[in-house]
């Protein structure tokens, strides 16, 4: 059990790092463990090898509900994360697994956490004034007052970085894996879309607003494609290089959006059409291009079945 010296000394172990006006970028201890130890509680209930074999049983039992849930829809695990970036007094787990994670892991994850913020904040301090208008003025959102918080850190399941809530000082928070996102131009590109989140439901409600308007209905993720698609291109007008590809073209997300994107919602990017227009025609052509389209994809076993998935099970 720490002392509240002991918990006070090693929250102010992890300072901020560096800022931006629109970014605060830090590695702190308390956010990492938390992934961590609900990361092992999963590889123990998979029967994979563990990261840290002396970590306590009973500490990955209490996260043992939380290693099935997912970081960004559960809502007790998101407030679990908001309470820490705010502030609170860890939970007595957290305070079990402390000495041992900082003794033998955090030392060197604090390094690497600390060794990509000093490579991607530049360049995200230098571009983000004018990418994020650039976001905002295609989105039709208007950004909330403050700083978007990003911690930095592994183990965010089977995403490379989740956007959740608003923790209070923040105007959203960032979590991201610097192992996944270790090429600059998947860690800037990374950055901005994962600051659209903190505006998605401004998206979603315009975009929503413009399907009743025509009789259509949305297709789900189209929102999800409109933010890939925006921030891929808002990164390669900041990194102009031929050989740049956006991420979503890179690692084929969402293919079934793109003639769609490409031929209605690129031509609002470039200023040659309304928004307007540019979001009537993309409804029309997404829906139309999807009936009768079954949407099928391929999932690893860190997949966290949703409400409302059909699945088809592979074995053999």
């Amino acid at each position: 059990m720490f002392s509240r010296r002991q918990f006070l000394g090693t929250s102010l172990a992890a300072p901020l790092l560096s800022a931006s006006p629109r970014f605060r970028f830090r590695s702190d201890f308390w956010i990492n463990l938390h992934h961590f130890v609900r990361a092992e509680a999963r590889r123990r209930m998979l029967g994979a090898t563990r990261a840290l074999p002396s970590l306590e049983d009973s500490v990955l039992e209490t996260y043992e509900r939380h290693a099935r849930a997912s970081l960004i829809f559960d809502k007790e695990l998101v407030a679990l994360k908001d309470a820490l970036v705010e502030g609170s007094r860890p939970s007595q787990a957290l305070q079990r697994a402390a000495d041992v994670y900082r003794d033998q892991i955090w030392p060197s994850q604090d390094r690497e956490n600390r060794f990509w913020i000093e490579r991607v904040e530049p360049s995200v301090a230098r571009d983000s004034p004018r990418v994020m208008k650039q976001l905002g003025s295609a989105y039709g959102a208007k950004w909330l007052k403050g700083a978007i918080l990003v911690d930095v850190c592994p183990d965010t399941g089977p995403t490379l970085a989740y956007t959740t809530g608003r923790p209070r000082g923040t105007a959203g928070h960032v979590v991201i894996d610097p192992g996944r996102c270790a090429e600059l131009d998947v860690a800037f590109e990374i950055v901005f879309h994962e600051a659209s989140h903190t505006v998605d439901d401004q998206i979603v409600a315009a975009l929503n607003g413009v399907a009743a308007r025509v009789g259509r209905k949305a297709p789900e993720d189209l929102w999800h494609a409109i933010i890939f698609h925006t921030a891929g291109f808002a990164a390669s007008r900041a990194r102009p290089r031929p050989d740049f590809v956006p991420y979503a073209r890179r690692f084929n997300i969402h293919p079934q959006f793109w003639r769609a994107l490409d031929d209605h919602w690129q031509p609002w990017l470039e200023g040659k059409i309304s928004r307007g227009e540019a979001l009537e025609g993309l409804v029309r052509a997404a829906y139309a291009g999807l009936r009768g389209t079954p949407l099928l994809r391929l999932e690893g076993k860190e997949y966290i079945v949703q409400d409302g998935d059909v699945l088809v099970i592979r074995h053999g």
